[in-house]
């Protein structure tokens, strides 16, 4: 099956296409209904290692915890 031809590929290609070409673009009442199918219940979660996480938040924690 080729994938691109879902009606979800179809949707995210024309929202990649218009993010590329730094245009505006509008949904229509069924791709945003699809796009709520799909991604409706989505939650991000932001993943941090040692380098993300701002000096402040470290400086803190330490100096809360007694150790300076």
């Amino acid at each position: 099956m080729d994938n691109t031809k879902l009606p979800i590929n179809q949707l995210i290609a024309k929202i990649n296409m218009a993010a590329e070409n730094n245009e505006p673009m509008s949904l229509s009442i069924d791709e945003v209904k699809l796009m709520a199918k799909n991604f409706g219940n989505l939650v991000m979660i932001p993943v941090y290692d040692m380098n993300n996480i701002p000096k402040r938040y470290l400086e803190r924690d330490t100096l809360d915890s007694g150790l300076i």
